[in-house]
């Protein structure tokens, strides 16, 4: 019986402590515990595989809002995304050669969307209006779930560990899924100097997986001229 009395107090402590917490105290946990906003850059190495094809992805991300994600597949060459603080490209070494042409669509979500995480990892912190939603368990872990509104057309929701607010999950909308959600997990955290990052991503939409992704190699803090992102250089990796 004191046994069942302590564990009673003890999950009510826990739920008291999550109840306290507001939306930008949570959010701020998070940007603390990956502390991803303490790099200038980050390169991330690993390979996706989508649609039953498989390709290697190489990402370079600077915190002033510049990204590149360069994927390379077998027999198609490797096509360049670059994201430059608003705008962006896009580049294939086989169809177009050193010609860079405007992005839209899906193409500009995912370049934009991994500036915006400076890789791969929810960034609630950069939400322009965050609302704390009731607490949650996934597969049998405590989470806090906050609703976070990046733009008009970009609302998430995002679950984070209670225990080392690291996110767990995101449940978002992408443009070539229509009304589906993507549901997004974030696994296998891994830390490089001070930086903590998943290194597997898993995105599964109407209870089936579309992609995985997994990172070998986290890089932080290497050199990235402007050059790199500038629509008139016309060398790719």
């Amino acid at each position: 019986m004191k046994k069942f009395y302590v564990i009673a107090f003890t999950l009510m402590l826990v739920s008291f402590m999550a109840s306290a917490q507001t939306a930008e105290q949570i959010a701020a946990n998070v940007a603390s515990a990956s502390k991803v906003n303490t790099a200038q850059t980050i390169v991330l190495h690993g390979e996706l595989t989508e649609y039953g094809h498989t390709s290697t992805f190489l990402t370079e991300c600077r915190s002033d809002d510049k990204a590149l994600l360069h994927i390379t597949m077998q027999g198609r060459g490797t096509t360049t995304l670059c994201w430059n603080a608003g705008s962006g490209w896009q580049q294939n070494e086989i169809v177009s050669g050193t010609t860079k042409r405007p992005i839209k669509g899906m193409t500009e979500y995912e370049i934009r969307n991994i500036s915006l995480s400076l890789g791969f990892i929810p960034r609630p912190e950069k939400a322009s209006s965050l609302t704390l939603l009731p607490p949650s368990t996934i597969n049998g872990i405590a989470v806090f779930v906050l609703k976070a509104v990046f733009s008009p057309d970009d609302e998430r929701t995002v679950f984070v560990r209670q225990d080392n607010f690291l996110p767990m999950r995101e449940i978002r909308k992408e443009l070539n899924q229509g009304n589906y959600d993507v549901i997004v997990d974030y696994t296998d955290y891994q830390t490089v100097g001070s930086i903590t990052l998943p290194t597997t991503i898993t995105k599964t939409v109407a209870g089936k997986e579309i992609s995985l992704r997994h990172i070998s190699k986290i890089e932080i803090n290497t050199q990235m001229p402007d050059a790199l992102f500038s629509a008139e250089t016309t060398s790719i990796k």
